[in-house]
């Protein structure tokens, strides 16, 4: 087949590229559904991450990145490295930064909690800033009939951030005694937009972060905050999925 051969040929020529710089790949092509083929061979090669581009901005290419990422992040159940493409399309080549900065964004839980092993691991390899950050939310409360919209109003602002300066410098000091250099911030309003702004103020490299388990209302919350992030971040994005227990 044409096209398989077409394929192989391709994978053959990328591990060459990699041998050059002194990594040992592996490759094989694969037929059929692209998630589900995706999701397969990291099943059968227990793959400890999955690397992949996501969309461009523009044309067919965006389209199929993007469904395919989305359909990949809510499915996953292993580590996944997320770059967005912004191939030159003359070179083909992306410019690649070392990380040297990594913003956490943490909301108090365990599962959040899951993924400071992995900032603190390419922390201590790359000689990586951290920046901490916890967003004090928006909470909503229905005071109108049903029906109406509900209001949104924050509520006990204060010691909901002293709580959030304690909880981070908590982290900041284990993080301090390992060497790793920290920075936190706390920021209230929509969690998504202030994860977001906080990768461009601090001119961060890498955004790592949970995102959801398997079930219920917490998958959809923590699934809906990383595919927020993935649809409007411009930088690389880690994602851990946590556990249900945490």
């Amino acid at each position: 087949m044409r096209e398989t051969d077409l394929a192989e040929v391709y994978l053959s020529s990328l591990k060459d590229q990699l041998k050059e710089e002194g990594v040992h790949a592996l490759s094989e092509v694969v037929h059929g559904d692209v998630i589900k083929t995706i999701l397969g061979v990291a099943q059968g090669w227990d793959i400890d991450l999955i690397a992949m581009a996501s969309h461009g901005r523009t044309g067919h290419a965006r389209v199929f990145y993007g469904s395919t990422t989305a359909g990949v992040l809510h499915l996953v159940n292993r580590p996944l490295l997320l770059i967005r493409s912004e191939a030159d399309e003359e070179s083909g080549r992306v410019d690649v930064s070392i990380y040297k900065n990594i913003l956490a964004p943490l909301d108090g839980s365990k599962r959040a909690e899951m993924i400071l092993p992995y900032v603190e691991e390419l922390a201590l390899r790359f000689d990586a800033s951290v920046v901490l950050l916890k967003v004090v939310g928006l909470t909503s409360q229905n005071s109108r009939p049903k029906g109406s919209y509900s209001v949104l109003k924050l509520e006990n602002f204060e010691q909901r951030t002293d709580d959030a300066k304690s909880y981070l410098s908590t982290i900041q000091r284990e993080f301090h005694e390992r060497g790793i250099k920290v920075k936190t911030l706390i920021k209230k309003g929509p969690i998504v937009k202030r994860i977001c702004n906080a990768a461009v103020s601090e001119d961060v490299d890498l955004i790592a972060m949970a995102s959801h388990g398997h079930t219920g209302l917490e998958r959809v919350f923590y699934g809906s905050i990383a595919a927020g992030v993935l649809h409007q971040v411009d930088r690389p994005l880690l994602l851990i999925r946590a556990r249900d227990d945490s």
